[in-house]
């Protein structure tokens, strides 16, 4: 399956949202349970059956990521690009466009996951999909689990969940007070769930022609807030065959149900909600027949959310969680300081060269 597909790892960030941890040291190569955050994304993508990956960074972490990605990843062949600090994802993605061939996906430099990429490729493969955005659900203790002064972005992402097509996409920066969606697009989207309860885990999966278009919209700069909203917004409407090819998916059909999760929506949102689901039902005949671009979510299955880790190291909160949760996952034997007497719990992670006093007692601690 991997051969179908190119991996690009977006690694170029500043980290400007993990300071002060990111003031000495690139975000690339901060260290998650005393190993590079960068080596993680190389692992997933080489368990995936990649033998080769793309990865962008800034000019300051070239060399140093052509070390670690030799040092941890050997037999991965990893093509180092630079971007610079100034130049978005979309941007750093049309660098790579003479060296893009097939399908790609691209994995966001921050991104842990036990969770296999496999399935999602499978998928995308599966649902001849021109899109595919990988997610997770979002519990509300993870957006109050957060470090003072962190202001953590809501996605608002509308989907079908019976068939998982990706229908709106929208982050709470974006979005107005107020939410208008107009008569056709309701009734081409007639099984539409709207919810601020998924993760966007910046991994998208994007067919070969795609990147074509992007080519040729210089203006568009960002994947996720430009290049995304406006694939899935132009599903369900005729488009030249020319540029996007012989590319189907049949649209939904039978009654429409159209539901909005106003979970986390603020609370006098729910009577006007209620009565909005109330008109459509009589508002709408079938769904429009034009479909030729067709955007899918690939939702982490419930039965892996439990003991699968799944999250990004984009803020101090999530970082320190990410720490957490690995020593629980990763079963090691309890470190050892040489030399002295020292206690150190099981849940600890220490790196070769800690030193440290006679009697010393550490707990759930990571010391690199």
């Amino acid at each position: 399956m991997a051969a179908q597909f190119q991996a690009v790892i977006m690694a170029g960030g500043a980290g400007e949202r993990l300071r002060p941890i990111c003031e000495h040291i690139a975000k690339p190569f901060v260290p998650i349970h005393n190993k590079p955050l960068i080596t993680y994304q190389l692992a997933w993508v080489k368990e995936a059956g990649f033998t080769e990956v793309f990865v962008l960074v800034l000019p300051s972490s070239k060399l140093m990521m052509e070390e670690v990605a030799q040092v941890y990843c050997p037999e991965l062949k990893v093509h180092v690009r630079v971007t610079s600090e100034e130049s978005d994802t979309a941007d750093a993605l049309k660098s790579l466009e003479a060296e893009l061939t097939k399908d790609v996906v691209v994995v966001s430099g921050d991104l842990v996951s036990t969770y296999p990429l496999l399935p999602v490729l499978t998928n995308h493969s599966k649902t001849d999909a021109t899109v595919t955005v990988f997610a997770r659900s979002s519990a509300k203790k993870d957006r109050k689990d957060t470090f003072k002064r962190e202001k953590q972005q809501t996605e608002f992402i509308g989907y079908n969940p019976h068939t998982q097509r990706l229908l709106y996409f929208a982050s709470s920066g974006e979005v107005e007070d107020t939410m208008r969606f107009g008569k056709r697009f309701l009734q081409t989207r007639p099984h539409m769930q709207l919810t601020t309860t998924l993760a966007d885990l910046h991994v998208y999966v994007f067919s070969h022609w795609v990147l074509e278009f992007l080519k040729s919209k210089p203006l568009i700069t960002s994947l996720k807030h430009e290049l995304l909203p406006l694939l899935i917004s132009q599903q369900y409407k005729p488009i030249n065959e020319g540029m996007l090819g012989a590319l189907r998916y049949p649209p939904p059909a039978g009654k429409i149900t159209t539901t909005v999760d106003f979970n986390n929506l603020p609370d006098d949102s729910a009577e006007f909600v209620e009565e909005f689901n109330h008109d459509m039902q009589h508002m709408f005949s079938s769904p429009h027949k034009d479909d030729h671009l067709r955007c899918f979510v690939y939702i982490l299955p419930a039965e892996h959310e439990g003991p699968t880790l799944c999250a990004r190291a984009n803020y101090l909160s999530t970082y320190a969680e990410l720490n957490k949760e690995l020593l629980k996952t990763v079963r090691e034997a309890p470190p050892v300081v040489e030399g002295v007497r020292v206690q150190i719990g099981a849940d600890c992670a220490i790196g070769p060269d800690l030193q440290a006093k006679e009697g010393l007692l550490i707990k759930s601690s990571l010391l690199g």
